[in-house]
């Protein structure tokens, strides 16, 4: 799930992760540390195994997730943190077999839309 907070994330996440093949991450916040936050804490830091280190951690937290479906029995997992939208296409990038859906804020409730952003499209939601 993408989205700004306060625009539906959870909620949406919550709604599509009700189904039995489905594991409820809800706001795991793993990819949100391993793309943003602890790259910006570590910021322009040298060291020879950095980059290793972010590599890392990043397969890491797919991993964790990935892991604990398995383990409950799903087939794929959904994680609303809303601050996975900063790291939107490096996510796609690595993992180009996910599917994104975006929530955009509207005034008079909440708008959902498929992102597919490895090829650079959005679908509009129907209706």
């Amino acid at each position: 799930m993408l989205g700004a907070p306060r625009s539906g994330t959870t909620v949406v996440g919550s709604y599509l992760a009700s189904g039995a093949s489905c594991l409820d991450l809800g706001e795991f916040g793993g990819f949100h540390a391993a793309y943003n936050i602890v790259p910006g804490a570590l910021g322009a830091m040298p060291g020879p195994f950095r980059d290793a280190y972010m590599a890392d951690l990043r397969r890491h937290a797919r991993g964790f997730a990935e892991h604990l479906a398995t383990e409950r029995g799903n087939g794929w997992f959904c994680d609303a943190t809303p601050w996975n939208l900063l790291a939107g296409g490096s996510l796609a990038l690595d993992h180009p077999e996910a599917l994104f859906l975006s929530v955009r804020f509207r005034l008079g409730g909440s708008d959902v839309g498929r992102i597919r952003w490895h090829l650079g499209v959005s679908v509009p939601p129907r209706g």
